[in-house]
């Protein structure tokens, strides 16, 4: 890992900032459930990308369990 994977993953986040417009857009159009639905996955998705991001960035600045790689 190097410092252009982390770069990659943190732009990927702006896709989940993405997914929260699109949801408020459509959202007239969802039951309650549909939109608690929604919402509790973008959650995951989110909780996701930090730990992996968390994760590169610990990698590329030799940190952690990666220190003596």
């Amino acid at each position: 890992m190097d410092r252009f994977d982390l770069e990659e993953q943190i732009c990927k986040g702006y896709n989940l900032s993405q997914n929260l417009k699109d949801l408020s857009e459509g959202v007239s159009e969802l039951s309650p459930d549909e939109i608690s639905n929604a919402l509790i996955g973008l959650s995951i998705m989110i909780d996701l990308h930090t730990s992996k991001s968390m994760d590169i960035f610990k990698q590329v600045f030799k940190l952690d369990e990666y220190k003596y790689v």
